[in-house]
Parts: structure tokens; C-alpha cells; sequence
């Protein structure tokens, strides 16, 4: 063991090459490797074969979750092949092993804020509390920031431009692009107001210094209170589960509102993975995937009416001009061959297709068949559960549909009780206790949750 940092001894060979790892995560693969290792000699198994390497992943996915699996999945392949001269890529049974393990597995991400939201905790959040939190809110969303790189921000990274606007630069340490913003009007006012309750010395130039009861102390700001900003804004806007924003919250937020941004846009602005943006597009609801839809449609239905009227103009303007073309044949005198050729040419509008108009006109039809589609919540809640039931196995989903119908069953055959019951003058009133009991019950008894895991359903 190294006596310095308590990992495993690395002869200079091998430690040149593990210096390449990024610095930040260079610990994190050293530590990744010393677990596999002590494993090893605890269970007394020195090789490094395939079977070895599946027995350890299983343990390991009974105390992490299928991401973690993966991340030391990573970090021990390439610590393995530096120190070992191993490729555990090339082992297919750990690898489909994982892949298994990640089916169903969905990651918890930080929720966001809306713009509304923002503005809301900028105008209307006293500045005697909550004046640090309004200023890192201010540069994460505006900068897409992470946690690390506000809290490693500096004083030199922010520079006054003199007509009301700062410059701020961001060096991104884990792509090593930096990223600049400027702040103006309100934002611009706020980081004003912080900046200037700055202590006169202060032993160094981190930017983001502790804020209590109007005054800024010399202590630097921890990288856990930063973490912990969301979730004492997402507290005074009293939104739900404010445990969920996280320190990660704000770059997230900042992906989404930023207007008139394409997905490329976006990610030359925080650099990130176009994939992952795409993937966040199935966060929406279903409401949300309606309203888009409806939206779209709409545009389309615009489009295609401008389309038929510009097309029927071109042929009335057609019309008018073949009638004037034929009224001044009769009165003119004849001229020259070819003397208006020209001009003729000029004047003569290309005929329109009647059959075009006609596709247009089924066009518009099938998409106002579209519009109507969903006529009430009902139906969009049946499409909901269609889309669910599709996505489950099929004895999972049998169960759930067999659980519904009987719902439905038992709600009919009250009805068709209670028809029957106020069309008789002399029934029994036993009957109509059975009935009533029956339906109260069904009215206690949620219907499944279709999303739930395949173990906790009851099977009757």
C-alpha cells in the first residue's frame, strides 16, 4: 500500500501512465481499483477472469444502483488495463450482465425552475436574506454553471464593462472550454449590490463570500452551501419535494430557458452532450406532448390554409387575365408577328393545377380529423394507459388489463342494478345493500398502478 494516500503501490511505468487520467477523477480510478483489489484477497481470488470480474459486479449491484455499476465498470477497465495489461472489455458476460441490470432503471435528476419562478424569487425575495442565493442563482442560470465552478469562481473572472453590464467568464475545468455571459439590467443590479459589500482585505480572490444580515464576511463560501441553494430558494417559493434541487439544478434550468434555442444552440452554450438534451425531451407529459402537438398542428393548418388562398387567388388573377387577354384581341388592331412577344411572356401567369388544390383540401381535412381526436380528458387519459400498457412485458400487462376491466364490470352492473331498482315499486331491500356494498368497496379499492414494479402487484 502507499503510505501517502492508502491505495495500492504503482511502479513509475505505470504511475506516468495513470497521471493522464484527469486530475479531478484521479483518485476517484485509484480508489475504484483498491476495492477491486481488497476484494480479491478477501474472497482469496487472485485472477482476473471473467468469472472473477461477474461474481464482483454482482455483489456490487446489491448495495448501487445500475449508474454506479457502470462508473466503476469504466474506472476498473482502465485501471485494469494501465496496471494489469487487461482489457475486461472484451468480457461480453460482464458486459450483458450490466446491461441486464439497467433495464427498467431510470436516474433521479435534479428538478428545474421556471422562468416565472425565477423572476419571482428575484423581485419579490428580500435582499437582507436571501442576497448570496439571488446572486448564484443569477450566474448558474446564466451561465449554465456547475457547483464546482461557482464556488471556484474568482473576482478576476468578472469584468466591468462600465455601461451598466458585466463580462463573466467561466473556465469549464471538466472540458476545458471556457464559457462567457454578461449580466445587465436587474441581474446587473443585483451582482452591483453584492459586489460592492465586498471587505476591503480579503485574503484571497474567490469571488462568492459568506452573506448574513447585510454584510459580507472574508470566509469563502463552502461548495455544500452552494449545493444546498436550490433547495432553500425552491423553500421560500414553497414548490414541492425542495430536497430534489440540487446543486446540479441551476445548469439544468439554464437548457430550458434560454428562448429561440435550438438543441445545437444549447449546446455550444453549456457544452453539453447533444444526446443528453435530446433524452431530457422525454421528461414532458403527456398534457405537454398534447399542448406541443396542438400547437404544431396548428401551424401546419395555418400553413396549408395560406396555401389553398394563395392558390385560388393565382387562379382568379388567371381567370381576370385570359378575360382581358380575349377582350383586347377583339378590339385591338393586328400587329406585328412578334412585336409583344416579350412582353406577353411577361404578362402570362403559368396555369394552376386544379388537382392541387383538391390534395390541399384533403390535407386540411385530415388534419382537422387530427384536431378532434382528442375530444375530452377521457380520451387522452385511454391513450395514456395504452401507451403504459404497451411498454410493460405482456403477463404484467394481461394482469393490469384484466384488473381494469373488472373496475369497469363491477361500476356497469350497479348501473344496470340501479335502472332496474327505480323501475320496480316492490324490491328487495337486502339486494339493494348487496349492491350498495359492492360499490362502496369498489370506490375504496385504488385501480393498480401501472408503473409499478412487477413485485408488488397481487395476484388473485
Amino acid at each position: 500500500m502507499n503510505g501517502e494516500s492508502d491505495y495500492v503501490q504503482f511502479s513509475s511505468d505505470t504511475q506516468a501512465c495513470i497521471n493522464s487520467i484527469p486530475e479531478v477523477s484521479r483518485e476517484k480510478y485509484k480508489k475504484a481499483y483498491k476495492s477491486f483489489t481488497e476484494w480479491q484477497k478477501e474472497n482469496n481470488l487472485p485472477s482476473n477472469s471473467e468469472n472473477v470480474l461477474l461474481a464482483y459486479f454482482d455483489e456490487l449491484s446489491k448495495k448501487f444502483k445500475s449508474s454506479t455499476l457502470w462508473a466503476q465498470y469504466s474506472m476498473l477497465r482502465t485501471m485494469m488495463n494501465i496496471n494489469d495489461n487487461i482489457d475486461i472489455g472484451n468480457y461480453c458476460k460482464v458486459r450483458a450482465f450490466l446491461k441486464r441490470n439497467s433495464c427498467g432503471y431510470r436516474p433521479k435528476k435534479s428538478k428545474i425552475f421556471s422562468s416565472d419562478e425565477i423572476d419571482n424569487f428575484i423581485n419579490n425575495a428580500p435582499d437582507e436574506f436571501y442576497l448570496l442565493d439571488k446572486v448564484l442563482l443569477i450566474m448558474g442560470i446564466m451561465g449554465a454553471s456547475r457547483r464546482d465552478e461557482l464556488y471556484k469562481m474568482k473576482t478576476t473572472d468578472c469584468r466591468d464593462l462600465g455601461s451598466a453590464a458585466v463580462l463573466v467568464r467561466i473556465p469549464n475545468r471538466k472540458t476545458n472550454v471556457s464559457r462567457k455571459f454578461t449580466l445587465t439590467g436587474l441581474f446587473y443590479d443585483v451582482y452591483k449590490k453584492y459586489r460592492e459589500l465586498r471587505p476591503a482585505e480579503v485574503g484571497h480572490n474567490y469571488f462568492f463570500l459568506n452573506y448574513q444580515k447585510t454584510k459580507c464576511s472574508v470566509q469563502r463560501v463552502g461548495i455544500n452551501k452552494i449545493g444546498y441553494t436550490g433547495k432553500r430558494i425552491a423553500e421560500y417559493l414553497k414548490l414541492p419535494n425542495p430536497e430534489l434541487y440540487t446543486g446540479h439544478c441551476f445548469r439544468r434550468s439554464s437548457g430550458t430557458i434560454p428562448p429561440g434555442r435550438g438543441l445545437r444552440s444549447l449546446k455550444r452554450y453549456g457544452c453539453w452532450n447533444l444526446q443528453t438534451l435530446e433524452e431530457s425531451d422525454d421528461e414532458e407529459s403527456m398534457n405537454e406532448k398534447i399542448d406541443s402537438g396542438s400547437g404544431i398542428t396548428t401551424r401546419r393548418a395555418t400553413k396549408a390554409f395560406q396555401s389553398v388562398e394563395r392558390q385560388t387567388n393565382q387562379h382568379d388573377d388567371h381567370e381576370a387575365t385570359q378575360s382581358d387577354h380575349s377582350e383586347n384581341s377583339r378590339t385591338s388592331t393586328p400587329t406585328k408577328l412578334g412585336g409583344n412577344k416579350e412582353n406577353s411572356r411577361k404578362n402570362q401567369k403559368r396555369p394552376v393545377d386544379a388537382s392541387a388544390i383538391n390534395d390541399v383540401i384533403r390535407k386540411l381535412r385530415k388534419i382537422s380529423d387530427d384536431c378532434n381526436q382528442y375530444s375530452n380528458e377521457f380520451d387522452v387519459f385511454c391513450d395514456s394507459l395504452a401507451i403504459q400498457l404497451k411498454k410493460m412485458p405482456i403477463d404484467r400487462a394481461l394482469i393490469c388489463q384484466e384488473k381494469l376491466q373488472s373496475v369497469m364490470t363491477q361500476e356497469r352492473l350497479y348501473q344496470v342494478t340501479q335502472t332496474e331498482q327505480s323501475n320496480s315499486y316492490d324490491y328487495d331491500q337486502s339486494q339493494i345493500a348487496g349492491s350498495s356494498n359492492t360499490y362502496q368497496y369498489m370506490k375504496s379499492s385504488p385501480p393498480p398502478d401501472p408503473e409499478d414494479k412487477p413485485g408488488y402487484y397481487s395476484e388473485t
